[in-house]
């Protein structure tokens, strides 16, 4: 079991569960024979109660969160796979530096609080901003711990910035990943980010492709 999933719960101040869970309809009983009091291809089938299905994950909008667990999941992410030096994340990475970049949104396991993902909403005209005008908002950081992968929880991180940047009356959104994260360019595009190649830019280490998305008013 690795170190990151025993940590203890960190409560933030807005959470609710997202997800469909898994049990969703009939599952089969076993049985001798054909029941003679059903349909075809209904016997020995009972509904599956769904009341009692843990919700796969728990959304937290202005997220507290430890400087251990910025720290572990940023490494996962962005050291250990290579797309950032070590000595450029120490500075990047510094927790104090990432919270004050904008609102923090985390992804928890729900029975144990361990911290599975996390982006960043920055506000329009923010110092922290990369790409972003004046009157654009901006996304930074996404990241999902690899074992908990597959569960959705990016797609519901980068929704839970968006609806939160409406509400707050932003029109526009843009943000920046690096060429060989092309599972990330999928899940941008497929919640309706398009590239903008004249906005690309470059660091002293990485290279960059900039999106953007018009948001419709909430």
């Amino acid at each position: 079991m690795p170190p990151w999933s025993r940590w203890p719960r960190c409560p933030g101040p807005s959470r609710w569960a997202v997800g469909p869970g898994r049990a969703s309809g009939w599952r089969p009983r076993s049985r001798s024979g054909p029941s003679t009091h059903s349909k075809p291809g209904r016997e020995g089938r009972r509904p599956v109660d769904t009341a009692l299905t843990p919700p796969p994950f728990a959304l937290q909008v202005g997220a507290s969160v430890t400087d251990a667990e910025l720290a572990t999941l940023l490494d996962e992410v962005f050291v250990e796979a290579g797309h950032t030096s070590p000595h450029v994340a120490a500075r990047l990475f510094a927790p104090d530096r990432v919270r004050a970049r904008g609102t923090l949104i985390a992804a928890r396991e729900p029975g144990t609080g361990v911290l599975l993902g996390m982006v960043i909403l920055v506000a329009p005209g923010a110092a922290s901003r990369q790409i972003a005008r004046d009157d654009e908002a901006e996304f930074h950081l996404l990241a999902v711990h690899p074992e908990a992968r597959g569960r959705g929880i990016a797609r519901a991180l980068v929704d839970a910035g968006l609806q939160l940047a409406r509400t707050r009356g932003w029109s526009r959104l843009v943000l920046s990943t690096q060429p060989q994260m092309t599972g990330a360019q999928s899940l941008y595009a497929g919640a309706g980010f398009v590239r903008a190649p004249d906005r690309d830019w470059s660091s002293p280490t990485s290279r960059y492709l900039a999106f953007t998305l018009q948001l419709e008013a909430a």
